[in-house]
């Protein structure tokens, strides 16, 4: 998705930090998508909320298929939490992974605008369906 793109210091830390857990979407043995959540009380989400730091899903023609069932496997996860209220961020560029998120009931709670340097879309780009949480 974006050289570079390591997303295991954060997994270790939800482990460590017993503040959440990283969701983990397979096809056979291939990995196709991961979401890291923060749950409940004593995480970044606060009490009664998971939130989808961060979550994406592989590239390809099945992409939202794939979002779909990674966002289902997430509300799954926070029900069985007991903390059934999901936040999940998403930038603009990811249309279709914006529409799938309204069409899941999703709505926006907060607007922003994301300014990076260098000026180059890195993984903000609408072939791939990232879910992120720039707050």
């Amino acid at each position: 998705m974006y050289p570079g793109l390591d997303l295991t210091g954060d997994v270790d830390s939800l482990d460590r930090q017993r503040t959440g857990e990283t969701v983990l979407l397979y096809d056979d043995s291939r990995l196709d998508g991961v979401a890291t959540c923060h749950i409940g009380a004593g995480s970044e989400a606060g009490g009664g909320t998971t939130l989808v730091k961060f979550g994406a899903v592989s590239p390809g023609e099945l992409r939202l298929e794939r979002l779909r069932a990674l966002l289902e496997n997430v509300e799954t996860l926070a029900r069985r939490r007991g903390v059934p209220r999901v936040e999940v961020g998403v930038n603009l560029s990811h249309r279709e992974g914006y529409r799938a998120l309204l069409a899941r009931g999703y709505r926006a709670d907060f607007v922003g605008v994301v300014m990076q340097s260098p000026d180059e879309p890195a993984y903000h780009r609408p072939e791939l369906d990232i879910l992120d949480d720039w707050r």
